[in-house]
């Protein structure tokens, strides 16, 4: 499975940590959160090597190779956050080259990176590990979500097609309960009917996302079953049917939460899978699952997933009951 982020893992000389999105139980860069979405704490990381120079004091030349291994590093995070992939079409490499603007964040985030570690060897070699955040406001999340939405509101989730008809067994959202009972004098029979009450949109406030009811049976999350696609994380994951119909894409989030946390979570490996479909993870404690039809063809990343048109229907008729996908519960299993 490609990696695509780089989260807190070892360092090795001269190299870029390479990125990592967290699985299950812990979105791009994060705080465990059931199931993998993001918070603040994860971080790209990267080292940078600096030496002493000749010919100076050794208290000024530790300082100089201290600054070299700073600008090393720095250089070495630059690299990393032009190869995260942004959709299946662009890295931010990309919108590095054609908006100002990302290069001008971008920039930015560098110089704010954080010192994680450093050391000094008797060489006289200096050592330094830099962490820049991937979620969060002055994030690279932030400078990629802002090049991809601008300053547009999000776009309603769209309704299943007219033609659709759910299928019996995907109706949870009424319970009808017929009682007759018998007397001499009467026969009398009580109807009671139950229905799915929508949950209240979201907070404009970014936050964690609240579980979603399960009202009446009615689904919490969804989960999209995308193993062995050779799948990548990305910061605008999209969902789309065989038509190329949009159903979830970065473009229906609030803006703000995206930066936050991202727009779904991750769940990679059997342990995750395995977390996320018993609703230990964002998809809630009752997730629809689809399983897609294929990635959607990439020019650089297969970050985007395609699925049938009648599971498309199935998941805007669903969510027309508990509103899971504006509460942004949705899960891609790698």
């Amino acid at each position: 499975m490609k990696k695509l982020l780089a989260a807190m893992a070892a360092v090795t000389a001269l190299s870029v940590v390479p990125a990592v999105f967290p699985a299950v139980m812990s979105a791009p860069c994060f705080t465990a959160y059931a199931d993998g979405v993001v918070g603040q704490s994860e971080m790209i990381q990267a080292d940078g090597y600096g030496s002493m120079p000749a010919g100076m004091p050794a208290g000024r030349a530790k300082l100089m190779a201290r600054r070299a291994a700073i600008v090393d590093a720095q250089r070495n995070l630059v690299e990393t956050i032009k190869g995260t992939a942004v959709d299946a079409e662009t890295t931010m490499e990309n919108y590095m080259v054609t908006s100002d603007l990302v290069k001008t964040k971008v920039n930015g985030i560098i110089t704010g990176a954080r010192v994680v570690s450093e050391s000094f060897s008797p060489d006289g070699t200096y050592h330094v590990v830099m962490s820049v955040p991937m979620y969060g406001v002055g994030s690279v999340a932030d400078a990629a979500i802002s090049a991809m939405v601008g300053n547009n509101p999000p776009a309603p989730i769209p309704a299943p097609s007219p033609s659709y008809v759910p299928e019996a067994a995907s109706q949870p959202a009424a319970t009808t309960t017929t009682v007759t009972t018998s007397s001499p004098v009467q026969a009398t029979t009580t109807t009671t009917t139950t229905t799915t009450t929508a949950l209240p949109a979201p907070s404009a406030v970014p936050a964690p996302p609240a579980p979603v009811a399960a009202v009446n049976g009615g689904y919490t999350g969804l989960i999209i079953d995308a193993r062995g696609y050779d799948m990548v994380r990305a910061f605008g994951p999209g969902i789309y049917d065989t038509n190329g119909r949009k159903i979830y894409t970065v473009h229906n989030v609030d803006q703000s939460y995206a930066i936050q946390y991202g727009i779904v979570g991750y769940a990679e490996g059997s342990a995750a899978w395995a977390e996320a479909e018993a609703g230990r993870a964002r998809a809630g404690s009752n997730p629809l699952i689809i399983k897609i039809a294929a990635p959607r063809k990439r020019i650089v990343n297969n970050c985007d997933v395609i699925i049938s048109p009648q599971d498309a229907d199935r998941i805007l008729a669903e969510n027309q009951k508990t509103h899971f996908l504006e509460h942004f519960a949705v899960t891609f299993e790698i």
